[in-house]
């Protein structure tokens, strides 16, 4: 089956402000960073957009929307627009015969079990935030080209971008 957008990513806006005027941010830069991870793997350019563009096409549809992205953090479970759109994505493909998963979550921070949106607990999450082991501190990537960032941040951008491949194939494959 062939979707007009490959991956849909769902965030809060506050976890997009750029920290300097001119810097992507934090989404918009996964999105970009993803995107460059996919194309490698899938050998062509992956359709991803933002919800934030999504929501500005004419009369789109969650159908035609191959997989789903969350990025989490406090702001994402406390924002009911966001929550909204977890569940249309999940009542636009529950008659779907497609039985991938489709929904992936991608901590922005930290969230324990019971912070995270019902929904969303039993999937697998990708941790894309620092940990201080010393301090035990958490801090969003800012320097995506550290040896941390590199060892933490691009491993689990690497798992991601496989995870959503296997399941472009198979939802391919069903279509």
């Amino acid at each position: 089956m062939r979707f007009d957008i490959d991956v849909l990513i769902a965030f809060a806006d506050n976890d997009n402000e750029a920290l300097r005027k001119d810097d992507l941010g934090w989404v918009a830069q996964f999105k970009k960073f993803l995107g460059l991870m996919l194309n490698q793997v899938l050998g062509e350019n992956a359709r991803i957009m933002l919800k934030a563009e999504y929501d500005n096409m004419v009369s789109p549809k969650l159908d035609n929307v191959g997989i789903l992205v969350t990025i989490l953090s406090p702001d994402f479970v406390r924002s009911n627009k966001c929550l909204e759109h977890v569940d249309a994505f999940y009542q636009a493909i529950e008659h779907s015969a497609l039985i991938a998963n489709r929904v992936f979550k991608v901590f922005k921070t930290p969230l324990s079990i019971p912070e995270q949106p019902e929904r969303l607990r039993e999937l697998l999450g990708y941790d894309m935030y620092q940990l201080d082991p010393d301090s035990g501190e958490i801090r969003e990537y800012t320097d995506y080209f550290s040896t941390d960032a590199e060892c933490q941040y691009w491993m689990k951008m690497v798992d991601l971008a496989y995870d959503i491949y296997d399941t472009l194939v198979v939802l391919k494959e069903d279509g």
